[in-house]
């Protein structure tokens, strides 16, 4: 069984682990680290990983709610093993911001959501290949108090279900 915590680690800002469903063999396959200037750089430090991880074909794929080369968050991939932690996509604020929930897997393609960010600044529905590739902006929601977030919603706190061709989901506000 593998899960995330979003602080405490090495670095402070969370840890993925691994243990065996018995509780034995517990052990941490990635620490996440701060940004840090300075000769040691880590420029793209990634901080809380809410949400749970998805697993296909040997790899973890997750978010991080913070951090990134942009402060706004990204989407990651790991082996289970804990090598290869690899940035799939990092939040620029007007492709969304804050990735809050559990990515989705349909074929090759991973949907998710985030809580913030879009042009509207009130959240987005979007989708990546396995690989980091073709970002999709599909959805930018408005802003509380519009009439398109009146009757819509904005702010999707949670992740996406699929059924047949179709994107299930909720939004906080």
């Amino acid at each position: 069984s593998d899960g995330s915590t979003i602080n405490g680690g090495a670095g402070g800002n969370g840890t993925i682990f691994s243990m065996k469903t018995s509780g034995s063999d517990f052990t941490i396959l990635h620490s996440f680290f701060p940004a840090i200037p300075g000769p040691n750089p880590n420029p793209n430090g990634e901080a809380a990983p809410y949400s749970a991880l998805l697993l296909s074909d040997g790899a973890l794929y997750g978010t991080a709610t913070f951090g990134g080369s942009n402060g706004m968050g990204s989407v990651f991939s790991i082996r289970t093993n804990g090598d290869g932690f690899t940035v799939l996509h990092d939040f620029a604020g007007a492709d969304g911001q804050c990735p809050n929930a559990s990515l989705l897997l349909v074929g090759n393609t991973l949907y998710g959501t985030t809580l913030d960010g879009g042009a509207r600044s009130n959240g987005t529905i979007f989708a990546l290949s396995t690989n980091g590739d073709g970002y999709r902006l599909l959805r930018e929601f408005s802003p509380p108090g519009s009439t398109n977030a009146a009757s819509e919603g904005c702010s999707p706190w949670g992740g996406l279900i699929q059924g047949g061709s179709t994107l299930y989901g909720t939004t906080y506000y």
